[in-house]
């Protein structure tokens, strides 16, 4: 194996270590500083907590899901583990790359020898503020609560957004939410007329090119449900504040007490993507997009090219 490849790997399964109390990834924390791979299959983990006086019992744990996590790859023959700058930094490192306990350090101030007790109660926590997140998660993505407390195991490893819910969880959790359903973005229309009264030429042409796009979300929404995009966006401006359309029950009403809700940084690097991509086909005056075949496909197959290339453009 490469040694990049077998890099790569170490990194993966350095992923699956948790802060014990925060339960975000050591890696996304940034607490490991170097890995090395040696060709005799030697890893070798450098990693630093953000104090010098970091919880002991904190530490142990991540220096030993460290090791645990890189020895569990086939090809590593040793992993090493150098805790650096803690007060326990030697008696730590020289316990865990032996594979000895908690107590081996700390016998004076723990009965808990391997600290499973506290492991547990940490997993307890972790499973808890998980299944707190998913659900939120549920919701902001226009689920019924109804729905969601009826779901099962089964019926949540269907769902393909689980991942894109959590991060807009996370969003919501530091900035904030507002109505969803494109309701936002809608409110947003005549916010910019004062802005738009202000500027003249391109400026303003500008501004009134995003206020004609931003009920596109909402007619898009419509549309899907069944409902007709131009009667509901006409409705929807004719409410206030946080009432809209909500597109899973077909009633009108306050999306915030509904639970239909969209994160406030997902919304606003939507719009700023958005216009990125269309300042860069203006300056650039390309556009690369795939080309559509429009191949009939109960056309069989022709030598040479014919029936399956009818309608093609």
């Amino acid at each position: 194996m490469e040694p990049t490849a077998r890099l790569e790997q170490v990194w993966a399964r350095l992923d699956l270590v948790m802060d014990p109390e925060l339960d975000e990834p050591v890696t996304d924390m940034g607490f490991i500083e170097a890995v090395a791979v040696d060709a005799a299959g030697g890893v070798d983990i450098t990693f630093r907590l953000p104090t010098y006086w970091c919880s002991p019992n904190f530490a142990f744990l991540m220096a030993q899901g460290i090791r645990r996590e890189v020895e569990a790859l086939p090809w590593v023959s040793r992993a090493r583990v150098a805790l650096q700058d803690h007060m326990s930094a030697d008696e730590m490192n020289r316990v865990v790359n032996a594979g000895g306990h908690f107590a081996d350090v700390f016998n004076d101030v723990t009965s808990d020898k391997d600290l499973s007790d506290l492991r547990e109660k940490f997993d307890l926590k972790a499973y808890q503020r998980r299944q707190e997140v998913v659900i939120k998660a549920l919701v902001a993505h226009e689920m019924r609560v109804a729905s969601v407390v009826a779901m099962t195991l089964a019926d949540l490893q269907t769902i393909q957004l689980i991942e894109d819910a959590l991060n807009a969880v996370r969003a919501a959790a530091d900035e904030g939410v507002i109505a969803g359903g494109g309701v936002g973005l809608a409110r947003a229309v005549p916010v910019l007329d004062g802005l738009a009264d202000h500027l003249n030429g391109d400026q303003r042409k500008g501004v009134q090119l995003v206020q004609s796009v931003l009920t596109l979300p909402l007619a898009r929404i419509a549309f899907n449900s069944g409902a007709e995009p131009n009667e509901v966006v006409g409705r929807v401006r004719d409410l206030s504040g946080n009432h809209g359309y909500n597109a899973a029950t077909g009633v009108y009403q306050d999306l915030m007490l509904a639970g239909v809700i969209d994160p406030i940084r997902v919304t606003v690097a939507a719009l700023a993507n958005a216009g990125s991509v269309a300042t860069l086909i203006l300056t650039s005056e390309t556009l690369v997009a795939d080309l559509r075949e429009d191949e009939d496909p109960t056309a069989a197959r022709a030598l040479g090219g014919g029936a399956e290339l009818f309608g093609r453009k």
